[in-house]
């Protein structure tokens, strides 16, 4: 298999662990990212004290700012679902791109032998990687 098809069956794995996810884990995957990259392209949302006070970079919130942006455009900004799951399909991406770089080093590491295949196996049944990698924690 070439990487754009590994690539895209890790999407696609991706980002139904994401939409199967559907606790939170910490306050932050909202009111750090969500809540931030929303009021950057709505205009309204809560702003922790750390944000009025800038301590934090815009650089890690632009990602789900663009994806709100795109749902914004194309008019289906007042689905709170739609809303709620496009910061999530961005960590899908990432997700991904970390599932391929995993699976690219192993390929390096070990050659073409199987255990590049066991090692993104292994990753992708990892149980920290199926709850992680599909939150929106930006520390």
């Amino acid at each position: 298999m070439n990487d754009l098809m590994v690539f895209l069956f890790l999407l696609l794995y991706r980002v139904a662990n994401s939409l199967i996810i559907g606790t939170y884990f910490d306050p932050d995957e909202y009111w750090q990212s969500q809540e931030i990259a929303h009021r950057m392209v709505f205009g309204y949302g809560y702003e922790t004290w750390d944000w009025q006070a800038q301590i934090r970079s815009w650089l890690p919130i632009l990602p789900f700012s663009f994806a709100y942006y795109l749902v914004k455009t194309v008019g289906l900004d007042m689905n709170s679902s739609i809303l709620v799951a496009a910061p999530r399909m961005v960590q899908a991406v990432f997700g991904a791109c970390f599932d391929l770089a995993t699976f690219k080093l192993a390929k390096k590491l070990f050659g073409q032998s199987s255990a590049s295949k066991y090692t993104l196996f292994l990753s992708l049944i990892s149980m920290y990687n199926l709850v992680y990698l599909c939150r929106t924690l930006i520390n």
